[in-house]
């Protein structure tokens, strides 16, 4: 019974000293904590068209770099091609307006003739004023006639937007590493069912959960450095973004620092560590290479 009390003492006095040496670090931000992660694409891309229909052209392959507005694929749109070439023909028509100005021209010279008969009392009242109402009425079919030419126009832009929507271009600058889809395939329309993922490797980015101790001592726009996994010098970045909550599920501050990569000489999934008291002696100046680039 004696042994069983004792080692029962001896469990809980190591559970004890583990708990008093969390604490102790975690109240000594000073002292160096090294923590490890990987190198992320700064962002992950999945374009998922949000109709359905036949994939007519694939311009780029897997590994291809894409900038941003450049088309990546395109849709059958031969249907849509019909329609807007009749829109604009309709578009170029103007034998409405042109009847109906017409048409206005001879009622006001109508109106002015009887106004002046009028005046010398060989017209009548009511006929003048029949005039003036026949004038209004082909000014109302005038006004109609330019309405309708414009909403020729509206559905001439209408179908060339329609068109336009079908050639599907990269929202970043990044590159190609999944294509899912081919030429002829039936693509779109369903959740989580993508065409192809970009992904943007300049800056990349490591995200790192602190305990708050740590977390104090960094603050956004300060320069640090990470040791990297095959490399044998540090690797300069940026914090760019400390939580101010702390994670219940964790007790841990969600830290993330971005890593230019403007030659893309550093590759994503690159496991990297952060070293908490090198990285206080790092000061607030900044990487200047390709440190606008993230979205």
């Amino acid at each position: 019974m004696r042994r069983i009390h004792s080692a029962r003492a001896g469990s809980r006095g190591i559970v004890l000293s583990a708990i008093l040496l969390s604490v102790l670090l975690s109240a000594a931000p000073g002292l160096a904590r090294r923590y490890e992660g990987f190198l992320e694409p700064n962002r992950k891309i999945d374009l998922t068209p949000p109709f359905r229909g036949i994939l007519a052209k694939l311009y780029v392959r897997e590994g291809d770099r894409v900038r941003p507005g450049m088309p990546v694929a395109e849709f059958d749109s031969r249907v849509l091609r019909a329609e807007l070439k009749a829109a604009r023909k309709v578009m170029g028509f103007h034998g409405k307006v042109d009847s109906a100005q017409a048409l206005l021209d001879l009622r006001e010279k109508h109106l002015q003739s009887l106004e002046a008969l009028l005046k010398s009392g060989s017209a009548r009242k009511r006929e003048v004023e029949r005039a003036r109402t026949e004038v209004a009425m082909a000014r109302a079919g005038l006004l109609m006639a330019r309405e309708e030419k414009q909403l020729g126009r509206l559905e001439y832009e209408k179908i060339l937007a329609r068109i336009e929507e079908r050639r599907i271009r990269s929202p970043i600058d990044g590159v190609v590493v999944r294509v899912y889809k081919r030429r002829a395939e039936l693509v779109g329309g369903t959740p989580g069912d993508p065409l192809l993922t970009i992904v943007q490797l300049d800056p990349l980015k490591a995200v790192f959960h602190l305990p708050p101790g740590d977390a104090a001592g960094l603050h956004a726009g300060q320069a640090v450095s990470l040791e990297a996994s095959g490399r044998a010098a540090p690797l300069a970045g940026v914090v760019e973004f400390v939580s101010p909550v702390i994670e219940p599920d964790s007790g841990t501050v969600r830290v993330t620092i971005r890593v230019p990569n403007p030659k893309g000489a550093i590759q994503a999934g690159t496991r990297c560590v952060l070293d908490t008291g090198r990285s206080r002696t790092g000061g607030d100046r900044q990487p200047q290479p390709s440190e606008g680039k993230h979205s």
